[in-house]
């Protein structure tokens, strides 16, 4: 049997501290949903710690348990792992450079079409040619004078 200085929980977690940080933190999450979140490249895989016994145990690097209490707080908001990836990027966490990068891309592609289609939708309400540059300024202006209407102390809804 492996056994561990008494602070080595806090600096390297391993599976059953990380599922402890999320419940002290009003979290219900179990180790399929951590499986799901490493899966996904928000949460840092575990390397191999030793044995207990026969049974390896895994240890997640330092932070990691900042970084799932980070990752929880944000997935009250979106559940998109793109834009979760990109968001743990912008706090600080260790994620891949190109990994942030690629979310993040997708992530401007996706608005930068929802956008495209808006403005298409608003020209041809006014009866325009969305594919003509002069008419697609007017629906672009047409939006832009409906989302300034709808400006007040709350942020426009989707």
């Amino acid at each position: 049997m492996v056994s561990q200085p008494p602070g080595a929980e806090v600096a390297e977690p391993d599976g059953p501290a990380l599922l402890r940080a999320a419940a002290q933190a009003g979290a219900q999450i179990s180790d399929r949903m951590l499986e799901t979140f490493r899966a996904q490249g928000l949460l840092p895989r575990p390397r191999r710690a030793g044995h207990r016994g026969r049974t390896p145990q895994w240890r997640y690097p330092p932070g990691t348990d900042r970084q799932l209490l980070s990752l929880l707080r944000w997935r009250q908001h979106t559940k998109d792992p793109d834009l979760l990836k990109g968001l743990l990027w912008l706090d600080g966490f260790a994620v891949p450079a190109a990994a942030a990068r690629d979310a993040l891309a997708r992530q401007l592609h996706v608005m930068t079409a929802t956008i495209e289609r808006e403005i298409s939708q608003q020209a041809r309400r006014l009866g325009l040619d969305p594919a003509n540059d002069s008419t697609r300024s007017q629906a672009i202006d047409a939006l832009a004078q409906t989302m300034a209407a709808k400006r007040g102390t709350a942020p426009v809804p989707r």
